[in-house]
């Protein structure tokens, strides 16, 4: 077979080849094809995915505005310190409201938390005609709001003790298992000053950074009330832990009048503080 005869089936192949070879995309199909790709992905979880309460909306008045969000899972994100820090001579206000932020003479910031969705909800809200510490201040209409996420924390490393026990020793003799294992948002009962109502109860959200109520330590193989290293060593407390659904664990020392107590939640192999449940008296 001569060399040219050899070539022709071979030239047949490489034809059919490019023939089924799929073409370069046009301009117009190349701009089309990364904007369908991502309709197809699923978008990114954002904050305008977290379900408000329809009641909340421009106008509304506060305590209905308040009710709603506490009937959803929102409640206030205490800061008293930082409250009365912007207030100054209004400071009264931070006792009285413990969802306050700052106010200035047209309105005021109030912000919530929401554990479920790791989500801050910064109210703006008319502000109150007066500071008198012995009536409940009555905050205009709702503005405007906004969401903002919270930073979710992972702890780094296997898990400090394999039974409760162990690791509420560990979380109370170490500061940096404190800040390692508490939860961004500790669910906190505070007492709140309503006015000619007197002092009640309630539940609140503080940012792991500003939370400051854990005042147990453990040393020498005792309980010992959280204090400065340089004050004399007080007398052991008697600290109960009573073991709750989902290997949860509620934390308290009997007979302590200022509310000392703590619950912890399974969380990533580990335990990690979730709750100051028992306000201050």
């Amino acid at each position: 077979m001569s060399r040219n005869a050899r070539l022709v089936p071979l030239l047949a192949l490489v034809a059919l080849t490019a023939a089924c070879k799929p073409s370069a995309p046009s301009p117009a199909e190349a701009a089309v094809a990364p904007a369908e790709a991502a309709a197809a992905a699923p978008p990114p979880a954002t904050v305008a995915d977290v379900e408000l309460p329809a009641m909340l909306k421009t106008g509304v008045g506060f305590p209905e505005a308040r009710a709603a969000l506490a009937a959803a899972g929102w409640l206030p994100l205490h800061d008293r310190a930082d409250c009365m820090g912007k207030l100054g001579g209004r400071s009264a206000l931070c006792y009285s409201t413990p969802e306050l932020a700052s106010c200035d003479d047209a309105r005021c910031t109030l912000e919530f938390a929401n554990a479920d969705v790791m989500q801050r909800l910064s109210l703006m809200v008319g502000a109150p005609a007066g500071s008198d510490p012995d009536e409940t201040p009555a905050f205009g209409a709702v503005k405007s709001w906004a969401l903002s996420e919270i930073a979710a924390t992972a702890p780094t490393g296997a898990c400090p003790a394999a039974d409760f026990d162990g690791f509420l020793k560990i979380f109370a003799a170490d500061p940096l298992a404190r800040a390692q294992y508490t939860a961004p948002l500790v669910r906190v009962a505070q007492m709140v000053d309503r006015g000619d109502a007197g002092d009640q109860s309630q539940q609140t959200y503080v940012a792991a950074g500003n939370y400051t109520g854990f005042a147990l330590s453990y040393r020498d193989g005792a309980w010992y009330p959280l204090v400065d290293a340089s004050a004399p060593r007080p007398a052991p407390l008697d600290v109960r832990i009573s073991a709750e659904d989902g290997g949860a664990h509620y934390v308290s020392v009997p007979g302590n009048v200022e509310g000392v107590s703590y619950r912890f939640e399974r969380h990533q192999d580990c335990w990690r503080l979730t709750g100051d449940p028992d306000a201050a008296i």
